[in-house]
């Protein structure tokens, strides 16, 4: 059963009230960017087994490029788990199989809101974009993955241009190993990590991490930073 809430349809007084937050937080996010954000709230009430389809039948149905998922876990501030549930570990992966679009996992954090007056002054975002390759990769060697790389790089440099709220740069890596460690040194600072999920077989920049991925849903990357000690949000 898919709701559709733009029609007036109502959910059941549980289910609406879980998801009714949600709905605000995406409505008020249009209503501050108008022209630029449309939402289109709707609430599928099915079998957990068979929820995956209803995702990916929407997301194919509204040409979605990018379907989020909540984590199946979350932690408190102390860093203890106080949420886990495999049922939703099972959907993503069954999402990841058959989606249309690309899938953002999003593992969510317990943050610290700061002031209204400070909020006031952060109006505008800013990105830092970094990309890490070993010295078998190394982006002036002329790679067809290096070239292509350089075209995203480039078109992310003139997007960003005149609003100069982007930084870009890249850092050489030796192993998996050193990976880890430039990750975990530039993690401060950040409020929401976007990383890839698939890299390669045979990268030479996961060296020795690929045996020891808990949350392969996440990628090697991604699971290296789900850390129960983390404060930023992770996609």
């Amino acid at each position: 059963m898919l709701i559709n809430h733009q029609l007036g349809q109502k959910a059941s007084s549980g289910i609406s009230s879980q998801s009714q937050q949600i709905i605000k937080l995406f409505n008020h996010m249009e209503d501050q960017h108008p022209g630029t954000i449309t939402t289109q709230s709707f609430t599928s009430i099915s079998l957990s087994k068979f929820m995956h389809e209803d995702i990916c039948s929407l997301a194919f149905e509204k040409l979605a490029s990018l379907i989020i998922l909540p984590f199946h876990r979350k932690w408190n501030s102390q860093g203890k788990v106080v949420f886990h549930n495999g049922s939703w570990r099972t959907i993503n992966h069954h999402v990841l199989q058959i989606a249309p679009c690309s899938i953002g996992i999003l593992v969510d954090r317990p943050k610290i809101q700061p002031p209204p007056s400070l909020m006031a002054k952060c109006l505008q975002v800013h990105m830092s974009v970094v990309r890490f390759f070993t010295i078998c990769d190394n982006p002036g060697k002329g790679s067809w993955e290096a070239m292509l790389d350089a075209e995203v790089l480039k078109d992310l440099r003139l997007g960003f241009l005149q609003t100069g709220n982007m930084s870009i740069r890249e850092e050489m890596v030796d192993d998996g190993a050193d990976l880890a460690l430039k990750i975990h040194v530039m993690k401060e600072g950040h409020d929401l990590i976007i990383v890839g999920r698939c890299h390669g077989t045979n990268s030479g920049l996961l060296s020795g991490l690929t045996e020891w991925v808990e949350f392969l849903e996440l990628g090697p990357v991604g699971d290296i930073l789900a850390d129960n000690k983390k404060y930023f949000h992770l996609i």
